[in-house]
Parts: structure tokens; C-alpha cells; sequence
């Protein structure tokens, strides 16, 4: 997200459509570790408006976004690379990034937005 979008937040937004873009509510997401691999964090879209979750994201932990039947392993899904609110999914530190003069993004306080498209 742009510094203007995130304003200081550390955040990884989900939302879950369907086939035609429609918001699908009841869908697990799941968060692991990038380092110990274990499931972290598990939400349900739509907790945070419709097909919407939302999970917070903290420096040096690095978390896996994926979609689960079970609520432990991932599904027969897409899983994102490891997001970090220190450095970017290609590994390099992200550049701060002001907003009319206020913190936007700044070390440690970078957001990802990610959508879950079903293809049927």
C-alpha cells in the first residue's frame, strides 16, 4: 500500500471474491510463520466487513497468507510469499514513504492488501 493508503498502519487486508468479483463471507484464512512454518493467526472473511479479514503484522515475523479447510493446513489454494513490515516480499528494506508530511510508511509500519479469488 502507498504511505497516503497505510498512515503508520502494520496490517494484511484480505478479501475473498468470487468468480463475478461478489464479497464471500465465511471463507478460513489462515497466517503461518515464515520462520517456524506453524499456523500463527486463523480469521473468517467477513469479520471485517463483507469477504473482508484482517490480520496485524509485526517486524521479523513474516506471515504466509493462505486459504484453509481445515483451519491448519492450507487448501487446494494460492499462498502469498512471506509479508514483513520491514522489508518487502523481494527482501529489500521498504523506503519510507510519507503522506502530506505524517507518517505513511515507515520501518515497521508497512500493510499488504491480498484477495482470494474463487474460480468457480
Amino acid at each position: 500500500m502507498t504511505g497516503c493508503e497505510n498512515h503508520f498502519m502494520h496490517n494484511i487486508f484480505v478479501t475473498v471474491v468470487d468468480a463475478a468479483g461478489n464479497p464471500v463471507d465465511g471463507v478460513k484464512i489462515g497466517a503461518k510463520g515464515m520462520m517456524e512454518g506453524q499456523l500463527m493467526a486463523l480469521k473468517v472473511s467477513g469479520d471485517k466487513g463483507p469477504g473482508k479479514a484482517e490480520f496485524d503484522l509485526y517486524a521479523g515475523g513474516g506471515l504466509h497468507i493462505y486459504v484453509t479447510e481445515d483451519g491448519q493446513n492450507p487448501s487446494d489454494s494460492d499462498i502469498t510469499p512471506a509479508f514483513d513490515s520491514t522489508r518487502g516480499p523481494d527482501g529489500q528494506m521498504w523506503p519510507e514513504e510519507k503522506c502530506n508530511d505524517s507518517d505513511g510508511n515507515v520501518m515497521r509500519h508497512n500493510s499488504y492488501e491480498v484477495t482470494f479469488k474463487k474460480n468457480f
